[in-house]
């Protein structure tokens, strides 16, 4: 039996058109006992008409196409990626405590400021600025310590007085730096201390002022 679809200026279109529809209709214009998934339709060479047969007529175009086949089977799963490397670690944390007023310590040792620590690993700086006075000729010695109780830095200062605009006043003062490496398991406490360790000068007095620790968390600390 015959099938017959009329040709139009755009018959070149239809047919493309057609070799779609037939497709997605599962092959119902397939080539009569072939089989294959092949579509095969005539092309009419006076008219332009289509139509279906075992074998076109003479001189009439035969056109065919494969019809979609099944899906295949899911290929094998991919293979993992491997992980990228770890970035840099940066700084975790910083803490810090000040005491800007002064502490005086005259004739006596003195803790001037201290500052809570979780556990971990920190680089703790400290500074004072240091200070004494007399009404006469003399000196100080000072002495101070950034301690935790396992790591401490020491740092002292030795002067003569030097006369004030103030004549009855004699004045000597420097700015000490320390620093120290922590580490530890369980919470600590870093402790800045300072101590009159020996002076002379009438009315002699010293003490600590504009003081800070200040620690910054790290990693570890080798």
């Amino acid at each position: 039996m015959k099938r017959f679809l009329k040709s139009t200026p755009g018959a070149a279109v239809l047919i493309g058109a057609l070799a779609l529809v037939v497709a997605a209709a599962g092959g119902a214009w397939a080539a009569s006992g072939s089989g294959s998934g092949k579509i095969t339709v005539c092309v009419s060479k006076s008219d332009g008409t289509l139509y279906q047969a075992k074998k076109c007529h003479k001189k009439d175009k035969k056109l065919s196409w494969n019809a979609k086949g099944q899906q295949g089977p899911a290929g094998p799963a991919g293979k993992d990626g491997t992980n990228g490397t770890n970035g840099a670690n940066g700084a975790v944390a910083g803490l810090s405590a000040t005491k800007p007023g002064v502490v005086e310590f005259t004739g006596t040792s003195k803790t001037i400021l201290t500052l809570s620590l979780p556990a971990g690993s920190f680089i703790v700086q400290g500074k004072t600025q240091l200070g004494g006075s007399a009404t006469s000729a003399g000196y100080m010695n000072d002495s101070c310590t950034l301690a935790d109780g396992s790591a401490s830095n020491h740092a002292q200062f030795s002067a003569p007085f030097t006369p004030a605009q103030i004549l009855t006043i004699r004045l000597a003062e420097t700015s000490l730096p320390m620093e120290i490496a922590v580490t530890s398991s369980t919470p600590s406490t870093v402790t800045l201390t300072c101590e009159d360790v020996s002076s002379e000068g009438t009315a002699f007095s010293t003490g600590a002022s504009d003081s800070v620790i200040t620690a910054v968390q790290t990693t570890s600390n080798s």
